[in-house]
């Protein structure tokens, strides 16, 4: 389904599509698509603070008891670009013209953004030891609007019509797969499983015969008559360890 905006800022919004191509599988939170450059967005509503590094490395931070608790998650810049990268091929194959082909490659950054927007309006998001073109990939949901205003301000990028820009968006949709899994299903299917009894069968209990006695642990009376083997003996293990090593020597024919 698409979403268009009129003026002054003209847009076309698609939600949440599923691409598969080439044996590649995206989901993109959110495309939008301008007279001048198109932004592939990914959302999340994460929970604590989140401070991204030098190394663009995503670490949140998160109220503990007493304390607070650091914790490192998976790059949302990192998993944006392979979504950027899936649009390029896609695009790209589309092309005929090797000419064409050539100018899209090369002005592909300057046409397609990436962008990973925070829509917890309680989260801090830390960007003051990151890289500037990490920077100004990472943003609260609130400064949206005006981060496209301000890059579609741009008077050297590319202007397309309203007519192009809608049939960007119906290319994009075209190549949206909807997903076939029935989550519900999948949820009751676990529940189910969670709920069995236990089927697991009680051990029979392990009485040695007197001929199977061996070992006399002074600990537990593992091997006097009528012991009840304490589990985890630790001078029974030692002892039977002992017996085992000598058994073997005795088959090696060590003295």
């Amino acid at each position: 389904m698409l979403r268009t905006g009129k003026q002054p800022h003209p847009h076309v919004c698609s939600p949440r599509s599923i691409w598969e191509y080439d044996g590649q599988t995206a989901q993109i939170d959110y495309l939008i698509v301008t007279r001048k450059h198109r932004f592939v967005l990914e959302c999340r509503n994460l929970y604590g603070n989140i401070e991204i590094n030098n190394t663009r490395d995503f670490i949140r931070t998160m109220p503990a008891e007493r304390s607070f608790k650091k914790e490192s998650i998976y790059s949302l810049i990192i998993q944006n670009r392979r979504h950027l990268e899936l649009i390029k091929q896609i695009r790209s194959d589309q092309k005929t013209n090797l000419l064409s082909k050539a100018l899209f490659k090369k002005h592909f950054h300057e046409n397609y953004r990436s962008l990973v927007v925070l829509s917890n309006s309680k989260t801090v998001l830390n960007v003051k030891f990151a890289k500037r073109e990490v920077k100004e990939r990472g943003i609260r949901a609130d400064p949206l609007a005006e981060y496209i205003r301000r890059i579609d301000a741009d008077p050297k990028a590319n202007t397309i019509s309203e007519r192009d820009m809608e049939e960007f968006a119906y290319f994009f949709l075209s190549v949206h797969k909807p997903c076939e899994v029935d989550y519900t299903a999948k949820f009751k299917a676990n529940i189910k499983e969670t709920q069995k009894p236990n089927c697991q069968q009680p051990q029979p209990e392990f009485k040695p015969t007197e001929g199977e006695i061996k070992i006399l642990c002074s600990k537990c009376d593992a091997g006097a008559p009528g012991w009840q083997a304490v589990h985890g003996c630790s001078m029974l293990q030692a002892l039977s360890r002992q017996q085992e090593i000598h058994e073997y020597e005795a088959l090696e024919g060590h003295p």
